[in-house]
């Protein structure tokens, strides 16, 4: 099981695919996302922060739910490599289930920024 600031790590990192995938690499928003994730020091994740908060609020809500998108997935493929297939009548009707079921609700990018992340 991983602690808290492992998984704050791992879920910084997916941000930062996200913003880097939807706003670009050189943006600038993408580079403080980035800087944050890469330092995880307290105030790079302030600026990150700010510079995220800074943008229109639909980009915002286009980035997130990405992100969450994102973070599903992962969140998936590490619960099918510790379970041996027990859970799978637990977890229908869960959102990593619908994922699953439904090859739409996956974003665009999400192959590309999956490999940006590494194949587990």
């Amino acid at each position: 099981m991983q602690n808290h600031e492992e998984t704050h790590k791992k879920a910084l990192k997916i941000f930062s695919a996200t913003v880097a995938q939807i706003l670009g690499e050189d943006d600038s928003v993408s580079q403080e996302v980035r800087r944050a994730a890469d330092s995880s020091s307290y105030e790079d994740q302030l600026a990150a922060e700010a510079a995220f908060d800074a943008l229109p609020p639909e980009k915002r809500a286009e980035i997130s739910g990405y992100a969450v998108e994102l973070a599903l997935v992962e969140r998936k493929r590490n619960s099918s490599a510790v379970s041996n297939g027990s859970d799978a009548a637990a977890s229908e009707g869960t959102p990593e289930a619908a994922i699953e079921d439904d090859e739409e609700a996956e974003p665009p990018f999400l192959k590309s920024a999956e490999s940006e992340l590494g194949a587990r």
